[in-house]
Order: C-alpha cells, then structure tokens, then sequence
C-alpha cells in the first residue's frame, strides 16, 4: 500500500534516511533528512511525498515535486536496503505513477546517475524513455496517458 506521507511516518523516515550508505545518500538527496524539514513536507501543497507500506512497515518513500512552479513533476523514490530486490522498487514506482495521474499530471521525468544500473533498468521496464544527459546523470520521462 502507498500512502501520502504522515506525521507519524517523520521519526521512522528521518531515521531511516539517515542511515542510508554515503553512496545510496548522492543518489537520493532531495532535501536535508532532519525532522523539521520533513515535518514541513506534510504541508507543501505543491510538492507529494509518501510512503510504501507493507506487513505495517514503512519500506520505502517516494514523492512528485513541482517545487511549485513547475507542471511536469519530477519522481524520486527510495527503497531501504533490507527491502531491496523484492519488488517493491516497482509496487512504489506503479502506486506513485498512479497517484500523478489522479493529481491531473500527463508526464513524470526524473533523473538517474548513469551508474545506478538496476534503477535505470527499472525505470526502462516501466516505460521511462531517455530524453537527455547531464553530466552522469540521466534524464527521463514516462507519459502518463
């Protein structure tokens, strides 16, 4: 199940998204992992954040952001390590996607280091096209309708 983001959620996320590895860190880093600055998540009525849960745990996040001025959300998601590898990368992706479709958006894009293989390759089976590099980092995009 994936849910919008609580505020029961924000002690369990700001720990957990503090102990990802360094390198799971320069990935995801869309904002300081602290508990006021997630606490203040919950509000932004522009940007979406949730949680993907299962068995009542919280083994993933991932949220749309418009940072408020723009109509095509940006996707990032995160799956904690122990949780990898079971498919929950693509349940959060597919429950994400259908939540900007309910929000009235036509296109996700996001971003990828090159280097990250096993995201990249995911977002490709979940119909992600390449729209452009920068740096190490790729682009990309789903239409949604």
């Amino acid at each position: 199940m994936l849910r919008k983001l609580q505020k029961s959620d924000i002690e369990e996320l700001e720990k957990r998204l503090n102990a990802l590895s360094d390198e799971d860190k320069k990935m995801y880093h869309p904002h300081p992992f602290t508990k006021e600055t997630l606490e203040k998540l919950i509000d932004i009525d522009y940007d979406y954040y949730f949680v993907k849960i299962s068995n009542g745990k919280i083994v993933g996040y991932s949220m749309l952001r418009t940072f408020g001025k723009y109509t095509i959300p940006t996707y990032g998601q995160v799956i904690w390590e122990e949780f990898r590898g079971k498919g929950f990368g693509s349940q959060i992706l597919e429950e994400t996607i259908n939540e900007a479709k309910n929000l009235g958006f036509g296109i996700v894009k996001l971003k990828v280091y090159e280097h990250n293989e096993v995201a990249y390759n995911l977002y490709i089976k979940h119909g992600f096209k390449k729209i452009g590099v920068e740096g190490d980092e790729i682009w990309m995009q789903r239409d949604l309708f």
